[in-house]
């Protein structure tokens, strides 16, 4: 059978790059959560030839992990945000195969315009580690003050098709628990704002975890040491917009 140069070319990008076949197959925690992670935070360029992660400069020591994967350096990159400079750790992986490899998990170019469906390429029992690297990517657990009580809400952010998607797998498996998505500008953004159904979804996430974004964990520690001292008062619904508006986000 005589190979297509296009698959010569994938084949060759394969051969140069250190595990450029690391997502062909989800099969383990890792792979699973920065999976999660970089459907958040990463993105393919539209040639399919390199695939980018940008993070503020105190996560550099979180993406250097995923760096490591491929044994690549982290650089400093300056970017402008609403006429300010800003400082931004950037990991950068030039490899087809590996954009290619992203790509049919749902990591398309200009993806934040994209539904995809990337659910289905992940096992069952590895799904909370997907959402757990999608939370630490476009999430937040939220600790603020509202008239002198403490409160926590934890946010998941994207397209409404994803976030429907991920409500339903939180609502199988928390029965009985109850889920809200709003409209967030372009995007849509679900609360969890009840303590209890916090409680239960973040020792879902993190039971047993070997990976996942440092001061976000350290987040959720503080979450339950106040949860477990019952000094914690619940949100709910209508507090919601004006939490967006006053939250202290990890």
């Amino acid at each position: 059978m005589i190979m297509k140069k296009w698959d010569t070319d994938l084949e060759q990008s394969k051969a140069r790059q250190i595990n450029s076949d690391f997502f062909d197959k989800i099969d383990a925690e890792g792979k699973a959560y920065w999976l999660g992670f970089i459907f958040a935070d990463g993105s393919v360029r539209k040639s399919y030839d390199v695939f980018t992660v940008k993070l503020q400069i105190r996560d550099k020591g979180h993406l250097k992990k995923l760096a490591l994967i491929f044994d690549k350096p982290l650089k400093i990159e300056q970017s402008r945000c609403k006429g300010k400079m800003f400082s931004q750790t950037v990991l950068r992986v030039f490899s087809k195969y590996l954009c290619h490899s992203l790509a049919d998990k749902g990591i398309v170019p200009l993806k934040t315009f994209v539904d995809s469906d990337v659910f289905c390429h992940i096992p069952k029992h590895l799904i909370r580690h997907f959402i757990r690297g999608n939370m630490d990517g476009d999430g937040c657990i939220c600790r603020f003050m509202n008239c002198g009580k403490v409160r926590y809400h934890v946010d998941f952010l994207g397209r409404v098709k994803f976030i429907n998607e991920l409500r339903s797998i939180f609502e199988k498996q928390f029965l009985g628990k109850q889920f809200y998505a709003v409209p967030y500008q372009s995007i849509c953004r679900m609360t969890v704002s009840f303590a209890p159904t916090i409680e239960c979804l973040l020792t879902w996430l993190y039971s047993d975890a070997t990976v996942y974004l440092e001061r976000k964990h350290n987040s959720y520690l503080k979450f339950k040491r106040e949860m477990d001292a019952g000094i914690l008062k619940t949100s709910d619904r209508r507090n919601i917009k004006k939490a967006w508006r006053t939250r202290k986000a990890a």
